[in-house]
């Protein structure tokens, strides 16, 4: 994903971050995070972290 949240492809470049994991807080996120991404709530999506 990149900087805004968006998916693009694998490779990346400037700004783009390889997901871990979609939790419901922060604190829940995997080990080995470094860039946390919190998002507005969304009705029915089980997760508010990337």
């Amino acid at each position: 994903m990149d900087d805004s949240a968006e998916e693009v492809p694998c490779g990346g470049g400037s700004g783009v971050s390889k997901v871990l994991g979609l939790t419901k807080t922060a604190e829940e996120r995997p080990s080995g995070t470094d860039r946390p991404m919190d998002l507005f709530p969304s009705p029915g999506r089980p997760y508010d972290t990337i």
